[in-house]
């Protein structure tokens, strides 16, 4: 997470991700919290899942999509 900002500090975040199938179908979702992060400031963030994600999990595709919501809302980069 990138805080491209350059003149604002920003605190108290929430980072959801949701994680799609191909078919747009939602099969996971999971939710971190970050206190602060610096204008310009990369911090690595992380979410975990109670299994592991395969094949199986996306009807053999292999394959999924991720969407990543910040808030509150500022100038990010993921």
């Amino acid at each position: 997470l990138v805080n491209t900002d350059l003149v604002n500090n920003v605190a108290n975040l929430t980072a959801n991700v949701i994680i799609y199938d191909l078919q747009r179908v939602p099969v996971a979702i999971s939710r971190t919290y970050v206190d602060a992060i610096q204008k310009g400031e990369e911090q690595d963030i992380f979410f975990t899942w109670p299994r592991r994600f395969t094949e199986d999990s996306n009807n053999g595709a292999g394959s999924f999509i991720t969407d990543i919501i910040v808030t509150p809302r500022a100038i990010f980069a993921l």
